[in-house]
């Protein structure tokens, strides 16, 4: 038994590309947020506007997590933006 969809104004490959494009967007946005982001030392100070001596001190005294790969520091963007988000809401709670 065969079922006929039939939409009209499209062409048939009009609709077949523009569901493409829609499987092609929710693959690329999946693949993206399963992915973690990582920044350099010198990314992180451009970011933060920081010194990065001052981010080297952060990572050696364990404010900033980070990881070493050869001879460089990695650090997790989503970690850093965590880690901010707390920081930011326990200077509000002092202030109080």
């Amino acid at each position: 038994m065969k079922s006929i969809i039939q939409i009209e104004g499209f062409e048939k490959t009009e609709f077949i590309a523009i569901i493409k494009s829609i499987f092609e967007e929710v693959i690329e946005e999946q693949s993206e947020q399963s992915k973690p982001k990582f920044a350099s030392v010198q990314e992180l100070s451009k970011l933060l506007n920081i010194s990065e001596m001052t981010v080297y001190n952060y990572i050696k005294k364990g404010i900033i997590p980070a990881r070493k790969i050869g001879r460089q520091y990695r650090l997790d963007v989503s970690e850093i933006e965590e880690y901010l988000k707390e920081y930011k809401s326990l200077k509000y709670k002092r202030n109080l």
